[in-house]
């Protein structure tokens, strides 16, 4: 999910924790009164630019797989707080990709 491009539709969730169990009710809840079906998405294998509930259904299968820990909130500058999701292999990024890229621009 192209989320950096999409941090709008995490901002929801986000505020809702450490909750977890309120932050997933509400994806639900969200989900359930969506009109749109994923399955434009599997058919593009997800490289279609992805409209919002497309993007949703996308967030609640990696809840449901990974749980909410992926799901994190930029501390660049104590400042950013865009949300993100985290596919590095042990979990460890903190930053956003606009802030993870100038660290690398920076660090070379």
């Amino acid at each position: 999910m192209h989320v950096d491009n999409r941090a709008d539709i995490l901002l929801r969730y986000t505020a809702l924790l450490p909750d977890g169990a309120a932050a997933l009710e509400c994806l639900w809840k969200d989900l359930a009164h969506s009109p749109t079906s994923p399955t434009r998405g599997w058919s593009s294998n997800w490289t279609a630019p992805l409209d919002d509930d497309e993007a949703r259904h996308l967030l609640y299968l990696l809840v449901q797989l990974a749980g909410w820990h992926r799901v994190k909130v930029c501390s660049a500058n104590n400042r950013c707080a865009r949300p993100f999701l985290d596919s590095t292999n042990g979990g460890s990024r903190s930053a956003c990709s606009r802030h993870s890229r100038n660290r690398e621009k920076r660090s070379h």
